[in-house]
């Protein structure tokens, strides 16, 4: 399988980079009506997360399980199993999602440990902190641990590294993804100008990721390649190289 998507110069990021913008932008000004939405709350302050009945069981079920551990976990299960069975191109381009998604949601947790935006059930004022607040250090506390989502910006993250290479599993994973965001806002634990972030953030932070590693996998491939007889021919049908069916698209 070879990458869907072709890398793109500065005005094709760029573009996609002032998009994003606004979209988050756009999301902001909706925070509250989505928060009256979700949650049944009164007003931008007071915030009444599900806590009682199927809405509470899904919710809780799709955010405990949709954390990057468990994710990586069902990743790692599928990538055994590809192994099992010898699609050893297949597991290649499965272990280049994995790490594209990871850095994404790793990459989203580094960028709230800055910003520091109360989560929508924090005792404090509704705000951005930084990572300090009254002589304090505040990075990494939970209560201002809210923008951008990690959960989401890592699902996504891997939603979007797959949209490099199949459409449709993208879509499936792109949908898991969405229930992930919407479990976070129906449980208090984040705005949804804080998840439609992660999400921008991840179909910028995963594609590029996939392009770099592509490159860095051909540098690799090709120094191993050199005077080892029998390498040129992996080289060539690599499905991170050239084009070919590996079982995901």
């Amino acid at each position: 399988m070879s990458l869907r998507v072709k890398p793109g110069g500065w005005t094709f990021w760029l573009s996609r980079i002032a998009f994003g913008v606004i979209v988050i932008w756009l999301a902001f000004a909706l925070d509250g009506a989505v928060q009256r939405t979700v949650l049944s709350s009164g007003g931008n302050q007071v915030v009444h997360p599900v806590k009682n009945g199927a809405e509470a069981a899904i919710a809780g079920g799709l955010s405990k399980y949709g954390d990057w551990p468990y994710l990586l976990g069902f990743g790692g299960v599928a990538l055994g199993a590809l192994i099992l069975f010898r699609r050893y191109r297949a597991s290649r381009v499965l272990t280049l999602i994995l790490i594209a998604g990871m850095l994404a949601g790793l990459s989203s947790n580094v960028i709230r440990s800055t910003v520091c935006r109360t989560r929508p059930t924090a005792q404090h004022p509704q705000g951005f902190y930084g990572p300090r607040l009254d002589s304090h250090w505040i990075a990494g506390k939970a209560e201002f641990g809210s923008f951008p989502s990690g959960h989401t910006a890592t699902a996504m993250g891997l939603a979007a590294a797959i949209w490099m290479y199949s459409r449709r599993w993208a879509l499936v994973m792109g949908t898991v993804g969405a229930a992930i965001a919407w479990s976070r806002i129906a449980l208090g634990c984040h705005h949804f100008s804080d998840v439609v972030a992660a999400t921008v953030w991840a179909f910028l932070v995963a594609p590029a990721l996939v392009l770099l590693l592509n490159r860095l996998w051909r540098k690799i491939f090709s120094r191993w390649s050199n005077g080892s007889a029998g390498w040129d021919e992996s080289f060539e049908t690599d499905p991170l190289l050239s084009p070919g069916k590996v079982g995901l698209s």
